[in-house]
């Protein structure tokens, strides 16, 4: 199965008429996981570029069976700004941050459409905001798909896609779309 190089799309979705309004039905599971990388490990360049290769590769590997549709299973890969401070060298990566045109136009200055998370006046004075290197995101219709996924990636050091040594899990969220319950 060819994947787009877009992650964020997924093949297939089914469209509906909902109140006369074209709706896309996206797939069912959508578990976020957030995690820093292990705080048991020396990061180098070669130890990162290493990580590098075993999440491509295990992806690609649990991926590899399904479509790319939400029946199938799809991924999402986020990089918090975290991760870029503290593993890469800012002249690396503030070059390639995108930058909002129209919002630096109005400023006068170069303003990142990338920014890190805020604290709004309505929140709880309690509040934890996250600081997190990287978010995947599972998307499958299938419940056994999602845990048989996230069991390869996190539980299961024999499972040729165990990244559970590279991350410190922070925060796990599990949600599911209403259709298909009857």
């Amino acid at each position: 199965t060819v994947r787009r190089q877009e992650q964020y799309l997924v093949d297939g979705l089914e469209v509906i008429l909902d109140n006369g309004v074209s709706c896309v039905v996206p797939p069912v599971h959508n578990d976020v996981i957030t995690a820093n990388l292990s705080s048991k490990k020396n990061w180098t360049a070669a130890t990162l570029r290493t990580a590098q290769t075993r999440l491509e590769d295990a992806l690609a590997k649990l991926e590899k069976p399904h479509a790319p549709t939400a029946g199938g299973l799809t991924f999402v890969i986020g990089w918090g700004l975290p991760y870029f401070r503290t593993f890469l060298p800012a002249s690396l990566w503030q070059s390639k941050l995108p930058v909002d045109l129209a919002l630096s136009q109005k400023d006068g200055a170069t303003r990142y459409a990338v920014l890190d998370a805020i604290r709004f006046p309505s929140d709880p004075v309690d509040l934890l905001l996250e600081d997190n290197h990287v978010m995947i995101k599972i998307r499958t219709d299938s419940a056994t798909i999602q845990r048989e996924v996230e069991s390869a990636l996190f539980d299961n050091p024999n499972s040729g896609a165990f990244l559970g040594d590279l991350f410190d899990m922070t925060s796990k969220r599990v949600g599911f779309l209403g259709r298909g319950f009857g």
